[in-house]
C-alpha cells in the first residue's frame, strides 16, 4: 500500500506539474497579448494576481501533507498507549490473583486436613505457574510487537524523509524552470519593446526629415 500511495502520489505531482506548465503557457500567451493591448500597470496586476494564487496553493498543499502525517503519527501513538494498557492490566491482574491465592491458602490451611491442603496448593500452584507463564508470553509478544513497531516506524520515517527530498528536488527543479521562463519571457518582451522604440524613433525622424526637406524646397 505504501508503495501503491507512493506511486500514486509520484503520478499526481507529475500531472500537476504538466498542469501547471500548461496553464502558465496559456496565461503567458495570454498576458502578452494584454500586455500589448494595455498598459504596463494592468498586466503588473494580473501577474501580481497569477502569482499569489499560485503561493496560495502551495502553502495549502503543504499544510494538507502535514495533516497527514500528524493523523498517521496520533494513530500510531495510540495503537502503543493501547497495548501498554493491556501489559498494564495483566501485570496487575496476577498480582490480585496472586494475592487471593495465597488468602484463600490461608484460609484452606485453617479449615482442611493437611493433605487436602496439599493437592490443593499443588493444584492451585500449578494454575499460578501456567497464569505466570500466559502473563511472560504476553510480555514478551508485547515486547517483541514493541520492537516490530519501532523499526516500521523507523522504516516510514526514513520514507518519509526520502519523499521528502525527492519532492524538494522537484520543487527546486520547478523553481529553476520558472525562473528560467520568466527570463527568457521578459528578455524577449524587452527585445519586443526595444524594437517598437525604435521603430517608432525611426519614424518620427523620417517625419522630421521629410518637414524639413520640404521647407528648404519652399
Amino acid at each position: 500500500r505504501s508503495y501503491s500511495a507512493h506511486m500514486d502520489f509520484q503520478m499526481q505531482i507529475a500531472d500537476i506539474i504538466t498542469v501547471q506548465s500548461v496553464v502558465r503557457r496559456w496565461s503567458a500567451l495570454r498576458r502578452l497579448e494584454i500586455i500589448r493591448l494595455s498598459s504596463n500597470i494592468d498586466a503588473v496586476i494580473r501577474i501580481q494576481v497569477v502569482w499569489r494564487r499560485h503561493r496560495a496553493k502551495k502553502v495549502y498543499e503543504k499544510l494538507k501533507a502535514a495533516r497527514k502525517i500528524q493523523a498517521a503519527w496520533r494513530g500510531f501513538q495510540a495503537y502503543t498507549d493501547y497495548i501498554f494498557l493491556i501489559v498494564d492490566i495483566l501485570v496487575v491482574q496476577r498480582k490480585v490473583r496472586q494475592w487471593l491465592a495465597i488468602r484463600k491458602v490461608t484460609e484452606l490451611k485453617k479449615e482442611k486436613a493437611a493433605i487436602v491442603l496439599q493437592s490443593a496448593w499443588r493444584r492451585r500452584r500449578a494454575q499460578l505457574r501456567l497464569v505466570f507463564s500466559l502473563v511472560h508470553i504476553i510480555l514478551v509478544q508485547s515486547l517483541v510487537r514493541r520492537f516490530l513497531s519501532k523499526k516500521r516506524a523507523q522504516d516510514k520515517k526514513q520514507e518519509i524523509a526520502r519523499a521528502q527530498a525527492v519532492n524538494e528536488q522537484k520543487h527546486k527543479a520547478a523553481i529553476q524552470i520558472q525562473k528560467s521562463w520568466r527570463g527568457f519571457w521578459w528578455y524577449s518582451h524587452f527585445i519586443i519593446v526595444q524594437y517598437e522604440v525604435t521603430r517608432i524613433q525611426a519614424l518620427v525622424r523620417r517625419r522630421r526629415a521629410k518637414r524639413r526637406c520640404d521647407l528648404r524646397l519652399r
